[in-house]
Order: C-alpha cells, then sequence, then structure tokens
C-alpha cells in the first residue's frame, strides 16, 4: 500500500506519461523524484543516422520535472544500451523478429534503473507503463495484468521483469486510458501535452 511521505523515484522522459505519473504520485503525498536515462542515439558500432541531442533531451526532461516541482537526476546508460543494440542486429541477421524493449525494460529500466532507486533510499520506483499490479488475494504475491486501456495495454513488455521486483514498482497509468490522462495533463499544465505518441524503437 502507498503511504503519504512514502519516497518514489520515478522513471522520466519528458512526455505526457511519465509526467502525469509522477503528478499522480504528488496528488498521492508522496515525496517524487524523477530520473532520465539517456541512452543515446548514436554508438560507437552502429549509425542510427541521428544527431545526438543529449542536451535538448535532457533540458526536455528536466522542463517537465521542473514544472512539477521535483528534482532530476540524469543517468547516462549508453554504454549499457550498446549490449540491447547488439541483441537487437544479431537477432535480425539470424532471421528472428527480436524485442528490444522487453529486454531494455528488464536489464536497464526495471534493472539499472530501479537499483538506482533502491540506492537513493526510495520506497518504491514508478514508470509510465500502461499496466496494473496487484495482489494475489490467496498468497499476498504480486502479479502484473493488463491496463485498463486495451488498446495502450504494455504488460507485454513488462513481462521478463523479476516478479521478486513487483513489490517495490508501481504503475500509476495501469487504472486510467490514454484519453484520461491527456485530461490528467491538461488539468496539470503539463508542457508535453501536446506531444504526439512515442514510437519503437526508441533512443530513450
Amino acid at each position: 500500500m502507498i503511504l503519504k511521505k512514502d519516497r518514489v523515484v520515478g522513471a522520466m522522459r519528458g512526455g505526457v506519461d511519465s509526467s502525469v505519473a509522477a503528478g499522480l504520485l504528488l496528488r498521492s503525498g508522496c515525496e517524487v523524484t524523477g530520473v532520465f536515462m539517456y541512452l543515446g542515439c548514436m554508438t560507437s558500432r552502429y549509425d542510427t543516422g541521428l544527431a545526438d541531442d543529449k542536451d535538448e533531451k535532457v533540458s526536455h526532461v528536466r522542463e517537465a520535472a521542473s514544472h512539477l516541482g521535483i528534482e532530476l537526476e540524469v543517468l547516462d546508460l549508453q554504454e549499457d544500451m550498446e549490449h540491447i543494440i547488439d541483441y537487437f542486429v544479431d537477432e535480425y541477421r539470424h532471421g528472428r523478429t527480436p524485442n528490444p524493449c522487453v529486454m531494455c525494460n528488464r536489464q536497464l529500466k526495471f534493472g539499472k534503473l530501479m537499483d538506482y532507486a533502491v540506492e537513493q533510499g526510495a520506497d518504491y520506483f514508478a514508470t509510465g507503463h500502461y499496466a496494473q499490479i496487484q495482489t494475489i488475494s490467496d498468497n499476498g504475491k504480486k502479479q502484473l495484468y493488463r491496463g485498463i486501456d486495451k488498446a495502450k495495454d504494455q504488460s507485454y513488455a513488462l513481462f521478463d521483469i523479476a516478479r521478486d521486483r513487483l513489490d517495490k514498482i508501481i504503475l500509476p497509468l495501469g487504472e486510467y486510458t490514454k484519453i484520461q490522462v491527456r485530461e490528467l495533463a491538461e488539468q496539470m499544465n503539463l508542457p508535453a501535452v501536446d506531444q504526439g505518441e512515442s514510437q519503437e524503437i526508441c533512443p530513450g
């Protein structure tokens, strides 16, 4: 159960979803800190054709955090992202269809990013995914479920997260539809309210 004054580190990307998730936690009385994992646009071995716009990306996320009145930490995980890209390219070379988001969620977002949150003394780690974590009544364990918005459900991308981590994860948007989240963004007057949807494959 989330309590007022619980310390929560929330993954932020500067967009509507992660910003609204942080805003909802603030409304519930939690002490929220944002964290952004910078994954880069280019790597030493694979050129995506995109310019490295780290300053612009970080500035955009800082704007969202500042609007909410929360501190933001930036973790540079470009080297870790190299391994995800290696996997992605290798799978295609072998005629298989990779799912880099699943691996990134397990190893980076709910791996290194969540580890950072725990190291900072956070009670919980939160993201803006459209999925739910509920307690199973017969044994008290946590289980991952689909979000109520079937068109936006992202539980499929989280299936590989270690189950012993679910006790410390909060997914505030699982009980909302995308339409409701955009309405909340307008109420919060978030700077990202007019942004379009992010698309896979994303550089973070």
